[in-house]
């Protein structure tokens, strides 16, 4: 699954759009902080050349944005945007297409990973298609979109600390 750079781009403002961002009223950390928590082995504040080596299978997507087409939790279909303000992670977004037929399975089970290794949810919309989990330094907002044509299934993870910085800076 190739993405073009416009996709990327338009996914990347759909997804900037459609997170509910919270303002810490924090400034942002020096430029060598690096959060205990991140995203697999990156951690917010790494830079591009830092996430490189410990997800070596990145590609340059843009100047802000490193992706990686690999399955997540044992579903194909995957495409994960690492993006970078300054040159310092501060969030990832994994698009997962499924089946209008499969979609309410995976977001099941992945809702269901995520709780074995996050707890519960602290929110959830009424119709269970929306689940946000916050940690001290990390919002992950998992949401299905359960449309016929084209299905989706989107993971954000974002760093509390950079958001504050990367809001500020009108991205």
């Amino acid at each position: 699954m190739k993405l073009e750079s416009h996709v990327i781009k338009t996914l990347l403002a759909v997804m900037v759009a459609s997170f509910p961002c919270m303002a810490l009223g924090q400034h942002a950390p020096p430029k060598n902080w690096r959060s205990p928590e991140g995203y697999q082995q990156a951690k917010w504040g790494m830079t591009m050349a830092e996430v490189k080596k410990v997800i070596p299978d990145t590609r340059r997507s843009d100047a802000t944005t490193l992706a990686l087409e690999s399955p997540v939790a044992g579903f194909g279909g995957a495409m994960t945007f690492l993006s970078f303000q300054d040159d310092r992670l501060w969030r990832v977004f994994i698009t997962i297409d499924c089946k209008p037929t499969s979609c309410a399975s995976m977001l099941n089970t992945l809702t269901h990973g995520l709780e074995r290794k996050y707890g519960k949810a602290q929110r959830q919309s009424e119709d269970g298609l929306t689940h946000l989990w916050s940690m001290a330094e990390t919002e992950i907002l998992l949401q299905a979109k359960l449309r016929k044509e084209q299905p989706w299934i989107g993971i954000w993870y974002e760093s509390l600390r950079l958001r504050t910085s990367v809001e500020s800076s009108g991205l």
